[in-house]
């Protein structure tokens, strides 16, 4: 096959998996936190630092155009998470700003000493240890998820105080960047089918809208725009709802929406499971290697789906080629002719 499908034959909402709770240490010492810090640290761009005022998890955060959004919060919280179960301290070398997207420079350690979480602390390092976190550490569910990332993120919107649109649900649509990436990949129609229908039968709306954010590269990739105009044709077919497709606006502005829809349908994105993370209200989201690498755990308001993911790595960026590809993965069999005349409706509307 020209692309990979991966992931299990079929597809569906699967349970979370709760977290490890183990109870607070009565007995432990700073020979135990130490012994687990060393299994966490150091990873790429974080390490542990002896000043005279106590330990910190030191996090030298990189320059906002090196990653998105999704991998500098994946590496803050990973790191916050480290210092917080250790009872030390927590510096972010340089300032967090990503697109006006501010967070906390850290905090300096617990006096006395707290090594109370030295179990819970030893747990995580073992189970996502410096290797495994090294560089993406969110697709591992460690230590991020003992943070208050809820509480976090809404007051990093809070301070800068984005607009935002008020929508039934909205859908992120990612593509340019990831189809052919190994790690990422498309979502089949399944995914999107029956996470607005579970919407539906919650809301008990007979009508809904729907608003599509796409990433800022899909008019430049034939291939994205052709999956989308098929996407929304099949909606459009499935579903009595209104349909927006609009471009991104400003990162602010796109997490705000994508917080206070009343439902938010995720595509592979580890910036889409934090923000699902924030949210109170339902959040959809695809098993994946980008979202604590396929382990589910339960955050937030997330609902699991798993689904096959589509991934043309090895068509090296043929657009051409993908669009051949599309009728065999789209969507079912029997609405395969329904795939191929909506292709060609797309392809003569570009």
């Amino acid at each position: 096959h020209c692309g990979s499908l991966k992931a299990m034959r079929g597809g569906g909402f699967i349970s979370c998996r709760p977290r490890v709770k183990l109870k607070p240490s009565l007995n432990c010492t700073q020979e135990e936190v130490l012994t687990a810090l060393n299994e966490c640290l150091p990873t790429r761009w974080s390490f542990l630092d002896t000043t005279e005022h106590g330990l910190y998890v030191r996090f030298v955060n990189r320059p906002p155009d090196t990653f998105g959004l999704g991998n500098h919060l994946g590496q803050y919280f990973h790191n916050l998470g480290i210092a917080q179960l250790a009872g030390i301290g927590y510096n972010v070398t340089n300032t967090f700003n990503v697109s006006g997207f501010f967070m906390p420079r850290g905090f300096p350690p617990s006096s006395p000493p707290d090594c109370s979480q030295a179990s819970m602390l030893k747990h995580y390092c073992s189970a996502c240890n410096r290797n495994r976190a090294w560089e993406f550490p969110h697709g591992c569910p460690g230590p991020w998820m003992e943070t208050d990332m809820r509480g976090q993120l809404l007051q990093a919107i809070a301070r800068a105080q984005p607009a935002y649109d008020q929508r039934d649900v909205v859908l992120q649509f990612r593509c340019s960047d990831s189809w052919n990436r190994p790690g990422y990949g498309m979502l089949p129609w399944m995914y999107y089918k029956m996470t607005l229908s579970d919407f539906q039968r919650q809301s008990q709306s007979s009508r809904f809208t729907v608003t599509i954010i796409k990433d800022p590269g899909v008019e430049r990739v034939e291939f994205c725009q052709v999956v989308l105009g098929v996407l929304v044709r099949f909606i459009n077919s499935t579903f009595q709802c209104d349909i927006e497709v609009r471009a991104a606006r400003s990162l602010l502005v796109d997490v705000n929406t994508m917080l206070h829809a009343n439902a938010f349908i995720s595509g592979v994105s580890s910036l889409g499971m934090f923000v699902g993370a924030a949210r109170h209200r339902v959040t959809y989201m695809p098993v994946s290697v980008q979202a604590a690498h396929k382990k589910a755990p339960c955050i937030g308001n997330v609902r699991w789906f798993l689904a096959w993911i589509w991934v043309g790595m090895q068509l090296h960026g043929d657009s051409q080629r993908a669009i051949q590809e599309l009728p065999r993965w789209f969507g079912p069999q029997w609405q395969k002719s329904f795939v191929i005349k909506s292709i060609n409706e797309v392809l003569q509307t570009t």
